[in-house]
């Protein structure tokens, strides 16, 4: 009877987890859509038909947020904000809607594939800039200067907090670097952080990977540790029962 009654519990929470997780998956995929289609348009210049895209799927991302990322959604009504206070020495910037296509990527995304690609190429400019034998033209400061803003809150999702503040600070040295020398001192140290940091991993993977091998370590031991109870019960009674037939 006890075993039929834990099997039963066994099952009903087994049911009830892969039902929450089915949903889950369901509604993180419907988000996921959205930002691979609202990064999409942003990298294909269509800014007018981007910003109508985000007003019709704002309550679908609100609601995922708010649902599944809830520490997050003041960050996302800021990072919205944001997208309509440009800075001005950043006011030719192609793409405003950037900055939080990419903070979505690493907080729906997972993988953060569209972070990780703008900052590759963020990269690769900087080591063109470097490698130059002139004068690092003022646009192609400009330009590093544009896409790292538009890195900036992904990185801080991206990057533990002591990493972002040396992200936030080579960003800000560059902006306010005005000779050569510091121009190239301050790209050059960037280039290491950038190279220092490649390939640690993204903290929400590792988080969910902290998460799934505790659920499937504990439910491993759980069961091996109630049939080992099961199998002691029984050889417990067959010894009480041979004491007692001798």
């Amino acid at each position: 009877m006890l075993r039929m009654i834990i099997c039963w519990i066994l099952s009903i929470l087994m049911f009830s987890v892969l039902f929450n997780q089915s949903a889950m998956a369901h509604g993180h995929q419907d988000a996921q859509s959205v930002v691979e289609e609202y990064y999409s348009l942003i990298k294909e210049g269509e800014l007018e038909l981007s910003d109508k895209f985000l007003r019709y799927n704002m309550d679908k991302l609100e609601d995922y947020i708010k649902e599944h990322k809830p520490s997050k959604h003041q960050d996302f009504t800021t990072v919205i904000k944001q997208k309509e206070q440009v800075p001005e020495y950043l006011t030719e910037m192609p793409s405003p809607g950037m900055p939080l296509a990419l903070w979505l990527d690493v907080l729906i995304g997972g993988e953060a594939r569209y972070f990780i690609h703008e900052q590759d190429q963020m990269v690769y400019e900087i080591k063109e800039s470097l490698q130059g034998h002139d004068l690092i033209a003022e646009r192609d400061i400009i330009g590093i200067l544009d896409r790292w803003h538009e890195l900036l809150p992904a990185a801080s999702l991206y990057y533990d907090e002591f990493v972002f503040q040396e992200y936030l600070e080579k960003y800000q040295q560059l902006d306010q670097a005005e000779t050569r020398e510091e121009i190239e001192r301050t790209l050059s140290l960037s280039l290491e952080l950038f190279h220092h940091q490649d390939n640690q991993g993204n903290p929400f993977l590792l988080d969910a990977l902290f998460w799934t091998i505790t659920i499937i370590g504990g439910a491993i031991l759980f069961t091996l540790l109630y049939v080992g109870y099961r199998k002691y019960q029984a050889e417990k009674k067959k010894q009480y029962n041979r004491s007692r037939n001798s």
